[in-house]
C-alpha cells in the first residue's frame, strides 16, 4: 500500500508536540524577562554606588552638609531612572542615617512583576553613602556595598 498522506494519529502527536514546544517557549520568555530586569535594576543600584554616590557625598562635602546627602531631594537631574523604578525621581531626604538603611526607592512592578527595593545608609565626613537592592518576595540582598 502506497502511503501519500499523515494518519490522523500522526496530526495529533505532531500538534501535541508543538504545544509542549510552545509553552517551554513562552516560559522561558517571561523567565528570561524577569532576568532582564532584575539585571537593570542590579546595574542600576551598583552605579550609584560606584559614582553618583560619590558625585553627591562630594556635593555634600563641598556644600559644608559633612557628607550627608539627605538634603538633595531630587536625582533626576542627575541620573536616568530606568524604567524599572516606580516614580518618576528619588528623593533622598529618607536617607537620613548613618548606622541603619531606609527604604528611598522601589520598583514599578508593572514592569518587574517582582517588587525590588532601593535602601540608602547616609554618608559621612569620612564615608560615602551606600546603597542596596533587595528583592522583597525572599529578602535577598541582591547588591550591598558593605
Amino acid at each position: 500500500m502506497n502511503k501519500t498522506a499523515f494518519t490522523m494519529l500522526e496530526m495529533i502527536f505532531v500538534i501535541i508536540i508543538i504545544s509542549i514546544m510552545s509553552v517551554i517557549i513562552i516560559f522561558k520568555y517571561f523567565t528570561f524577562s524577569q532576568q532582564a530586569h532584575e539585571a537593570v535594576l542590579i546595574a542600576f543600584v551598583r552605579m550609584l554606588n560606584r559614582t553618583a554616590g560619590i558625585s553627591l557625598w562630594n556635593k555634600s562635602l563641598n556644600e559644608n552638609h559633612h557628607g550627608d546627602i539627605s538634603y538633595i531631594h531630587s536625582i533626576k537631574n542627575r541620573i536616568i531612572l530606568p524604567p524599572e523604578i516606580n516614580g518618576a525621581d528619588i528623593d533622598l531626604k529618607d536617607c537620613n542615617s548613618t548606622t541603619m538603611y531606609h527604604k528611598i526607592a522601589e520598583s514599578n512592578t508593572k514592569v518587574t512583576k517582582k517588587m525590588y527595593i532601593i535602601d540608602c545608609k547616609n554618608g559621612t565626613p569620612k564615608r560615602v553613602p551606600f546603597f542596596r537592592l533587595i528583592r522583597v518576595e525572599d529578602n535577598k540582598i541582591l547588591v550591598n556595598r558593605e
